[in-house]
């Protein structure tokens, strides 16, 4: 029906579906809401970073990352990534969950 008469936008339902299924499929958002806070002053390394998530992915059975990537994606997500002293990557505004 939809391919057929073009509905657009989607009928409410289908639209929440859709968001839902695609928080599911992020797991570097569902990593993040889990182990971090958003601190504008917080900063992580991005090595440190990157081992938390790899830990993590085995534990929940998702395939690991490496850091270039993750950086990347957290970039897409308008996260501020950058070197930091003494070349170090780091993550600004999140902070490791106590």
């Amino acid at each position: 029906m939809y391919q057929k008469e073009r509905l657009n936008p989607y009928p409410e339902a289908v639209s929440i579906a859709i968001n839902e299924y695609a928080e599911e499929c992020d797991t570097l958002k569902q990593f993040i809401s889990e182990n971090y806070v958003t601190i504008s002053t917080a900063n992580t390394l991005m090595k440190d970073f990157t081992t938390r998530y790899n830990e993590w992915c085995k534990l929940n059975h998702y395939p690991p990352s490496n850091s270039r990537t993750l950086a990347s994606e957290l970039r897409n997500e308008g996260w501020r990534v950058e070197n930091g002293n003494y070349n170090k990557m780091i993550i600004n505004g999140i902070g490791l969950r106590e």
